[in-house]
Protein backbone atom coordinates (compact mmCIF):
# COMPACT_ATOMS: atom_id res chain seq x y z
CA UNK A 1 0.00 0.00 0.00
CA UNK A 2 2.93 2.37 0.60
CA UNK A 3 4.41 2.17 -2.82
CA UNK A 4 0.79 2.69 -4.12
CA UNK A 5 0.23 6.44 -1.91
CA UNK A 6 3.71 6.72 -3.18
CA UNK A 7 2.87 6.28 -6.66
CA UNK A 8 -0.01 8.23 -6.29
CA UNK A 9 1.08 11.40 -4.69
CA UNK A 10 3.75 11.29 -8.03
CA UNK A 11 1.04 11.62 -10.14
CA UNK A 12 -0.13 13.87 -8.40
CA UNK A 13 2.68 16.22 -8.58
CA UNK A 14 3.10 15.74 -12.02
CA UNK A 15 1.63 18.59 -14.69
CA UNK A 16 -1.81 19.20 -15.81
CA UNK A 17 -1.31 17.63 -19.58
CA UNK A 18 0.54 14.69 -18.34
CA UNK A 19 -2.28 13.56 -15.36
CA UNK A 20 -4.67 13.71 -18.52
CA UNK A 21 -2.81 11.61 -20.30
CA UNK A 22 -2.63 8.62 -17.04
CA UNK A 23 -6.37 9.58 -16.69
CA UNK A 24 -6.80 8.61 -20.22
CA UNK A 25 -4.51 5.51 -19.64
CA UNK A 26 -6.84 4.27 -16.95
CA UNK A 27 -9.94 4.84 -18.40
CA UNK A 28 -8.15 2.45 -21.60
CA UNK A 29 -6.93 -0.01 -19.10
CA UNK A 30 -10.68 -0.62 -17.58
CA UNK A 31 -12.34 -0.68 -20.90
CA UNK A 32 -9.57 -3.43 -21.79
CA UNK A 33 -10.29 -5.34 -18.52
CA UNK A 34 -13.92 -5.09 -19.23
CA UNK A 35 -13.17 -6.30 -23.11
CA UNK A 36 -11.62 -9.20 -21.42
CA UNK A 37 -14.38 -10.11 -19.14
CA UNK A 38 -16.70 -9.99 -21.68
CA UNK A 39 -14.66 -12.01 -24.57
CA UNK A 40 -14.36 -14.98 -21.46
CA UNK A 41 -18.10 -14.89 -21.29
CA UNK A 42 -18.83 -14.80 -25.11
CA UNK A 43 -16.03 -18.05 -25.33
CA UNK A 44 -18.43 -19.97 -23.06
CA UNK A 45 -21.37 -18.86 -24.76
CA UNK A 46 -19.74 -20.40 -27.65
CA UNK A 47 -18.49 -23.04 -26.47
CA UNK A 48 -21.76 -24.11 -25.26
CA UNK A 49 -23.40 -23.21 -28.89
CA UNK A 50 -20.76 -25.27 -29.96
CA UNK A 51 -21.28 -28.72 -27.71
CA UNK A 52 -24.95 -28.17 -28.45
CA UNK A 53 -24.30 -28.44 -32.40
CA UNK A 54 -22.35 -31.41 -31.79
CA UNK A 55 -24.80 -33.16 -29.59
CA UNK A 56 -27.82 -31.95 -32.43
CA UNK A 57 -25.56 -33.78 -34.82
CA UNK A 58 -25.04 -36.83 -32.95
CA UNK A 59 -29.20 -36.89 -32.65
CA UNK A 60 -29.31 -36.58 -36.59
CA UNK A 61 -26.33 -39.38 -37.16
CA UNK A 62 -28.05 -41.42 -34.62
CA UNK A 63 -31.49 -40.73 -35.74
CA UNK A 64 -32.66 -40.01 -32.43
CA UNK A 65 -33.53 -36.38 -33.55
CA UNK A 66 -35.76 -35.87 -37.33
CA UNK A 67 -34.48 -32.58 -38.84
CA UNK A 68 -37.22 -30.06 -38.57
CA UNK A 69 -37.70 -27.18 -41.84
CA UNK A 70 -35.94 -24.75 -39.48
CA UNK A 71 -32.85 -27.27 -39.84
CA UNK A 72 -32.21 -27.51 -43.53
CA UNK A 73 -30.94 -25.15 -45.94
CA UNK A 74 -33.02 -22.14 -47.11
CA UNK A 75 -34.96 -23.52 -50.15
CA UNK A 76 -34.74 -27.31 -49.75
CA UNK A 77 -36.90 -29.36 -51.20
CA UNK A 78 -36.41 -32.55 -50.58
CA UNK A 79 -38.03 -32.73 -47.27
CA UNK A 80 -39.55 -36.22 -46.46
CA UNK A 81 -42.53 -37.29 -44.24
CA UNK A 82 -40.44 -39.29 -41.89
CA UNK A 83 -43.52 -40.62 -39.93
CA UNK A 84 -44.92 -42.32 -43.08
CA UNK A 85 -41.51 -43.68 -44.47
CA UNK A 86 -40.07 -46.97 -43.97
CA UNK A 87 -36.64 -45.29 -44.89
CA UNK A 88 -33.84 -45.79 -42.80
CA UNK A 89 -33.23 -42.74 -40.24
CA UNK A 90 -29.96 -41.14 -39.16
CA UNK A 91 -26.91 -41.32 -41.13
CA UNK A 92 -25.67 -44.92 -41.90
CA UNK A 93 -21.74 -44.97 -41.68
CA UNK A 94 -21.23 -41.42 -40.93
CA UNK A 95 -18.23 -41.52 -38.96
CA UNK A 96 -17.02 -44.20 -41.00
CA UNK A 97 -16.94 -42.44 -44.43
CA UNK A 98 -15.82 -39.13 -42.69
CA UNK A 99 -12.62 -41.25 -41.11
CA UNK A 100 -12.11 -42.32 -45.27
CA UNK A 101 -12.67 -39.35 -46.36
CA UNK A 102 -9.96 -37.47 -43.85
CA UNK A 103 -6.40 -37.23 -44.69
CA UNK A 104 -5.12 -38.82 -41.76
CA UNK A 105 -6.68 -41.60 -40.68
CA UNK A 106 -7.54 -43.49 -43.83
CA UNK A 107 -4.04 -45.61 -43.41
CA UNK A 108 -4.88 -46.30 -40.05
CA UNK A 109 -8.33 -48.28 -41.37
CA UNK A 110 -7.79 -51.87 -41.95
CA UNK A 111 -10.66 -54.00 -43.93
CA UNK A 112 -11.50 -55.95 -40.44
CA UNK A 113 -12.03 -52.56 -38.54
CA UNK A 114 -14.67 -51.36 -40.71
CA UNK A 115 -17.64 -53.75 -39.69
CA UNK A 116 -16.93 -52.46 -35.90
CA UNK A 117 -16.44 -48.47 -37.46
CA UNK A 118 -19.62 -49.09 -39.00
CA UNK A 119 -21.28 -49.45 -34.90
CA UNK A 120 -19.39 -45.65 -33.99
CA UNK A 121 -22.12 -43.31 -34.33
CA UNK A 122 -20.54 -40.23 -32.16
CA UNK A 123 -16.74 -38.71 -31.96
CA UNK A 124 -16.58 -35.82 -29.07
CA UNK A 125 -14.03 -34.15 -27.25
CA UNK A 126 -14.08 -32.94 -23.91
CA UNK A 127 -11.61 -30.44 -22.36
CA UNK A 128 -10.17 -31.71 -18.92
CA UNK A 129 -9.01 -28.30 -17.33
CA UNK A 130 -7.03 -28.34 -13.93
CA UNK A 131 -5.53 -29.80 -12.37
CA UNK A 132 -4.31 -31.77 -15.74
CA UNK A 133 -4.86 -29.99 -18.43
CA UNK A 134 -5.51 -31.70 -21.56
CA UNK A 135 -8.17 -33.08 -23.51
CA UNK A 136 -10.27 -36.81 -23.64
CA UNK A 137 -11.30 -37.87 -26.93
CA UNK A 138 -14.72 -40.24 -26.23
CA UNK A 139 -15.83 -42.75 -29.23
CA UNK A 140 -19.40 -43.81 -28.88
CA UNK A 141 -20.48 -47.01 -30.03
CA UNK A 142 -23.97 -48.80 -30.17
CA UNK A 143 -23.92 -52.37 -29.58
CA UNK A 144 -21.71 -54.53 -31.31
CA UNK A 145 -20.37 -58.16 -31.36
CA UNK A 146 -17.18 -56.90 -31.21
CA UNK A 147 -16.54 -55.78 -27.39
CA UNK A 148 -18.48 -54.06 -24.50
CA UNK A 149 -17.62 -51.12 -24.44
CA UNK A 150 -19.87 -48.25 -25.57
CA UNK A 151 -17.61 -45.47 -24.97
CA UNK A 152 -13.79 -45.83 -26.08
CA UNK A 153 -11.27 -43.15 -24.92
CA UNK A 154 -8.06 -41.49 -25.53
CA UNK A 155 -7.02 -38.70 -23.12
CA UNK A 156 -4.29 -36.50 -24.26
CA UNK A 157 -2.37 -34.25 -21.25
CA UNK A 158 -0.63 -31.21 -22.18
CA UNK A 159 1.41 -28.29 -21.06
CA UNK A 160 0.43 -25.45 -22.76
CA UNK A 161 0.12 -26.51 -26.78
CA UNK A 162 2.12 -29.26 -26.53
CA UNK A 163 0.88 -33.09 -25.52
CA UNK A 164 3.11 -34.44 -23.79
CA UNK A 165 1.14 -37.62 -22.57
CA UNK A 166 -1.35 -39.85 -23.80
CA UNK A 167 -3.75 -42.20 -22.73
CA UNK A 168 -5.51 -45.10 -23.19
CA UNK A 169 -8.14 -47.71 -22.36
CA UNK A 170 -8.43 -51.47 -22.49
CA UNK A 171 -11.11 -52.94 -24.63
CA UNK A 172 -13.31 -55.43 -23.56
CA UNK A 173 -13.37 -57.90 -26.70
CA UNK A 174 -15.90 -60.57 -26.99
CA UNK A 175 -14.64 -63.62 -27.54
CA UNK A 176 -12.68 -64.46 -30.44
CA UNK A 177 -13.26 -60.95 -32.22
CA UNK A 178 -10.29 -59.26 -30.82
CA UNK A 179 -9.16 -56.85 -34.14
CA UNK A 180 -5.93 -56.07 -32.40
CA UNK A 181 -5.00 -59.72 -31.46
CA UNK A 182 -5.03 -60.14 -35.19
CA UNK A 183 -3.25 -57.04 -36.56
CA UNK A 184 -0.90 -55.26 -35.28
CA UNK A 185 -2.15 -52.02 -37.76
CA UNK A 186 -5.36 -52.55 -36.40
CA UNK A 187 -7.16 -49.41 -35.82
CA UNK A 188 -8.24 -49.90 -32.44
CA UNK A 189 -4.64 -50.00 -31.72
CA UNK A 190 -4.72 -45.82 -31.46
CA UNK A 191 -6.39 -47.09 -27.60
CA UNK A 192 -4.17 -49.45 -26.70
CA UNK A 193 -2.30 -48.03 -23.97
CA UNK A 194 0.77 -49.89 -23.96
CA UNK A 195 1.21 -50.26 -27.81
CA UNK A 196 4.52 -48.01 -27.66
CA UNK A 197 6.13 -49.97 -25.34
CA UNK A 198 9.65 -50.44 -27.17
CA UNK A 199 13.30 -50.65 -25.71
CA UNK A 200 14.03 -48.33 -29.01
CA UNK A 201 13.93 -44.30 -27.48
CA UNK A 202 14.05 -43.07 -31.25
CA UNK A 203 11.43 -45.58 -32.31
CA UNK A 204 9.10 -44.60 -29.16
CA UNK A 205 9.34 -40.88 -29.81
CA UNK A 206 8.28 -41.61 -33.08
CA UNK A 207 5.70 -43.04 -32.55
CA UNK A 208 4.51 -40.85 -29.80
CA UNK A 209 5.12 -38.13 -32.40
CA UNK A 210 2.47 -39.41 -34.39
CA UNK A 211 -0.17 -40.20 -31.98
CA UNK A 212 0.10 -37.29 -30.78
CA UNK A 213 -0.55 -35.89 -34.43
CA UNK A 214 -3.78 -38.11 -35.17
CA UNK A 215 -5.11 -36.80 -31.36
CA UNK A 216 -4.75 -32.93 -32.34
CA UNK A 217 -6.16 -33.92 -35.66
CA UNK A 218 -9.59 -35.51 -34.54
CA UNK A 219 -9.53 -32.61 -32.21
CA UNK A 220 -9.22 -29.74 -34.01
CA UNK A 221 -10.02 -30.65 -37.33
CA UNK A 222 -12.01 -33.83 -37.71
CA UNK A 223 -14.39 -33.24 -34.85
CA UNK A 224 -15.36 -29.69 -35.66
CA UNK A 225 -15.84 -30.36 -39.37
CA UNK A 226 -17.03 -34.10 -39.52
CA UNK A 227 -19.65 -33.00 -41.93
CA UNK A 228 -17.68 -30.90 -44.37
CA UNK A 229 -15.05 -34.07 -44.49
CA UNK A 230 -18.39 -36.24 -45.25
CA UNK A 231 -19.54 -33.95 -47.97
CA UNK A 232 -15.94 -34.35 -49.42
CA UNK A 233 -15.15 -30.19 -48.59
CA UNK A 234 -11.15 -29.35 -47.88
CA UNK A 235 -11.89 -26.52 -45.84
CA UNK A 236 -14.91 -23.98 -44.80
CA UNK A 237 -15.05 -21.63 -48.02
CA UNK A 238 -18.03 -20.96 -49.89
CA UNK A 239 -18.03 -23.30 -53.07
CA UNK A 240 -20.90 -22.03 -55.31
CA UNK A 241 -20.19 -25.71 -57.78
CA UNK A 242 -19.73 -27.74 -54.22
CA UNK A 243 -22.66 -26.12 -53.03
CA UNK A 244 -24.86 -26.82 -55.95
CA UNK A 245 -23.64 -30.37 -56.10
CA UNK A 246 -24.26 -30.79 -52.61
CA UNK A 247 -28.03 -29.51 -52.72
CA UNK A 248 -28.79 -31.99 -55.76
CA UNK A 249 -27.27 -34.81 -54.10
CA UNK A 250 -29.38 -34.16 -51.06
CA UNK A 251 -32.33 -34.33 -53.40
CA UNK A 252 -31.41 -37.49 -55.18
CA UNK A 253 -29.88 -35.74 -57.84
CA UNK A 254 -26.46 -36.22 -59.60
CA UNK A 255 -25.76 -33.55 -63.37
CA UNK A 256 -22.33 -33.40 -63.75
CA UNK A 257 -21.57 -35.43 -66.94
CA UNK A 258 -18.29 -37.32 -66.79
CA UNK A 259 -16.32 -34.78 -68.99
CA UNK A 260 -16.93 -31.82 -66.53
CA UNK A 261 -16.63 -34.42 -63.39
CA UNK A 262 -13.10 -35.23 -65.41
CA UNK A 263 -12.29 -31.05 -65.70
CA UNK A 264 -13.00 -30.19 -62.01
CA UNK A 265 -11.17 -33.29 -60.44
CA UNK A 266 -8.23 -32.52 -62.29
CA UNK A 267 -8.17 -28.44 -61.91
CA UNK A 268 -8.08 -29.50 -58.12
CA UNK A 269 -5.39 -32.11 -58.60
CA UNK A 270 -3.50 -29.40 -60.34
CA UNK A 271 -3.78 -26.39 -57.69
Amino acid sequence: MESKITQLKRIASLPANIRTNVAALRKLHLDMVDNDRRKNELELDLRRLYEDSCEKRRQIVTGSYVPKLADLPEGYLGMVDHSASEQPGGVPEFWLSVFRMSDLLPGMIRKEDEDALRKLVDVRVLDLGEPSPGFELEFEFEANEFFSDSVLKKRYLTSGTEIYEAIGQDIHWKEGVDLVGKSADSFFNFFNPTQYATSDPEKHEFQLKKDFEVGRYLEQWVIPRATAIFLGRDDDEQDEISDMLEDEAFCGVYSLDAETEALLVNSELGE
